[in-house]
């Protein structure tokens, strides 16, 4: 009864490993002028049992690369791949910005890999351009190299971890390894410096949450993973010497190690991912493990600041650990508005001094007059004085037990938080007043409802764009990408990216055009503030860009001068309303064709407020600093 059950079986996994040899062939080496394109009738799917498929590039015994997706495949990375029943992606180029069907991976003639998008925009690069490269390989150890006529390497992908180390021949230099080994964009990562591995969450700026120093490193030290173990090797000076960071028990039969979204460290071990010990790093250790501005306890239970308070409620009633959301959420330039809450018997895993020998209100009055600070950790000594930690985000407290043996605690984490108005009115109002105070709220909820942009949640936007599939363009700030609300109204998602200008270019753009409307403005539908990321919603505006139709070689898209005059008068509308007939005059300086988008029936609408600033009417001529796009 069980041979026809078991024939099946071992029929289907021939079909699965058949078609995997078939692609391999073996073929891991590529000639310049090459180019993929990504869709069944250039270069067939390999499937595997998990569900995933690979368009295979380059393939080897034990590795592929390739465009990689799971599940309804509407998104693809170019991945390098450990191929097995359940495949693992040890490397990626594009995991925050995954491509379409159609996209296409060129090996140009002049040494440079580049993966573009279905509408030719550039989505990622070797930047190798001109280095005398003559050929592409992927190695037996699962190193994707771009090599020159001596067989040199130009450039490398284990020179640029994603959340893999590959156990076997990959080596990470101080200082030249650009890329931090990343768990998830902006979250947690870690980094080969020049005094050993640092550990970091979060971004603008990242906090270090733990660190294995090492000394006598220089220049020529390099991680790798040598008898079982992560050290620092170093073999011009001693060829068999290696410093351990991290030992790998013997037991595990791995690959790689992956640094996850939880931040810990993982090995595969008889087919299931374990930890890897870290020091004396425990649960509570890990910045994200309850989420934001959320206190562990010594058993693992997550709970808010001060629960009874009108401050913090959970993000997730059924998930805790999912963090704490400001209930009145704090506004900048209002310090006679804000107060601290003030935790004790707490540490704080991030904690770097960045002012000492400073009193405990010094370090409060710093974090009022800081915009970005979200808590004043305090860290004191004998004295009254201490060091002073003002972080831009506030991740994961531990709360210490205190017993009668254990040492007095010598932390103090205050969390600014906002006032919450008062909520007593007098009840001696007459029935005119009421009616008059009614009628009046009305109003002002209308207007609110109107002119204020919806706050959405990251989730929101995740679902709205089909993860970030479906890629419109990309600027200066970020990228832009089509999405659909819940109502069935299409939208416009720009995702800000950066660090240094991504604050003000947000900031900018709410306050500008958050609460105007005008037939010739964009119109802002909402944002979204997301840990670190930056989300702004627009009404999708069905033509494009005004430079797509005057820029275009297609004579057939040629515009009538009827239909130009319409846009130039539409674009002047917009910018009069801007300067003269906002309460505000808002100044755009960067008015260009790109920033002028066109709708359905070709009215010009004015966007991309990032560098837009508020003036006052009497504030003059004052404003002289260039800004805008150069040239």
């Amino acid at each position: 009864m069980r041979a026809p059950w078991i024939c099946s079986l071992f029929f289907g996994f021939f079909l699965i490993f058949s078609s995997i040899s078939a692609q391999d062939g073996y073929i891991p080496t590529a000639n310049l002028s090459t180019s993929w394109t990504n869709d069944e009738s250039s270069i067939p799917f390999t499937n595997f049992v998990d569900g995933s498929r690979i368009r295979v590039i380059l393939s080897g015994s034990k590795f592929m690369c390739g465009f990689f997706c799971k599940g309804m495949c509407t998104s693809y990375l170019f991945a390098i791949i450990i191929h097995r029943n359940d495949p693992m992606v040890i490397w990626s180029a594009n995991r925050n910005n995954p491509v379409k069907e159609g996209a296409t991976l060129n090996l140009t003639a002049t040494g440079e890999l580049m993966l573009k998008e279905v509408d030719g925009s550039s989505v990622w690069t070797t930047n190798t351009a001109g280095k005398s490269t003559s050929g592409m390989n992927l190695t037996g150890e699962g190193n994707l190299m771009l090599f020159d006529v001596q067989n040199l390497t130009v450039w490398q992908s284990f020179d640029h971890p994603t959340d893999c180390l590959v156990l076997q021949g990959q080596k990470l230099i101080p200082g030249v390894s650009p890329t931090n080994w990343a768990a998830q964009k902006d979250m947690y990562s870690l980094e080969v410096t020049a005094k050993g591995l640092i550990f970091y969450v979060g971004s603008n700026p990242p906090q270090v949450y733990y660190r294995i120093l090492v000394d006598g490193l220089d220049q020529k030290s390099y991680l790798e993973f040598r008898d079982r173990s992560l050290c620092f090797a170093n073999t011009s000076l001693n060829p068999n010497y290696c410093i351990v960071v991290i030992s790998i028990p013997p037991a595990f039969t791995s690959d790689y190690i992956k640094l996850m979204s939880d931040g810990h460290l993982k090995s595969l071990q008889r087919g299931e991912m374990t930890n890897l010990p870290l020091g004396d790093l425990v649960d509570c250790s890990y910045p994200l493990v309850c989420g934001r501005n959320a206190i562990c306890s010594a058993d693992r239970q997550c709970s808010c600041p001060k629960s009874s308070s009108p401050y913090f409620r959970a993000v997730n009633d059924r998930q805790p650990n999912k963090g704490c959301s400001q209930i009145t959420p704090l506004t900048c330039n209002a310090t006679q508005n804000q107060q601290f809450i003030e935790l004790a018997n707490i540490t704080y895993s991030t904690f770097t001094s960045e002012m000492k020998d400073v009193d405990v209100e010094t370090c409060k009055q710093k974090c009022l007059k800081n915009c970005l600070c979200k808590a004043a950790v305090f860290k004191y000594g004998s004295n009254s004085s201490g060091d002073c930690y003002l972080p831009s985000e506030l991740y994961t407290m531990t709360s210490l037990e205190l017993d009668d043996e254990a040492p007095p605690q010598n932390m103090l984490v205050f969390i600014k938080v906002q006032n919450v108005g008062s909520t007593h009115s007098s009840k001696k109002k007459n029935k005119v007043a009421t009616v008059v105070g009614s009628t009046i709220g009305s109003l002002l909820l209308l207007i609110v409802v109107v002119g204020i942009p919806i706050r959405f949640t990251y989730d929101d936007l995740v679902t709205a764009t089909d993860n970030f599939s479906r890629k419109l363009g990309q600027g200066g700030f970020g990228s832009v990408f089509e999405g659909t609300l819940t109502d069935g109204s299409k939208v416009a998602v720009k995702y800000l990216q950066g660090t240094r200008h991504v604050e003000e270019s947000f900031l900018a753009e709410v306050e500008s055009v958050g609460s105007i409307h005008h037939v010739n403005l964009v119109q802002l539908r909402g944002f979204c503030v997301h840990r670190s990321e930056r989300l702004l919603v627009y009404e999708l505006v069905s033509k494009g860009s005004f430079d797509e139709w005057i820029y275009n070689e297609n004579r057939k898209l040629v515009l009538e001068w009827t239909c130009r005059k319409k846009i130039i008068l539409g674009i002047a509308k917009g910018l009069t309303y801007l300067h003269e007939e906002c309460r505000q005059q808002i100044i755009h300086f960067d008015i260009k064709p790109q920033n002028i988008l066109l709708d359905e029936d070709f009215n010009a609408k004015v966007s991309d407020f990032g560098l837009s600033t508020l003036v006052d009417k009497d504030q003059g001529q004052g404003l002289t600093r260039m800004r805008g796009t150069p040239g």
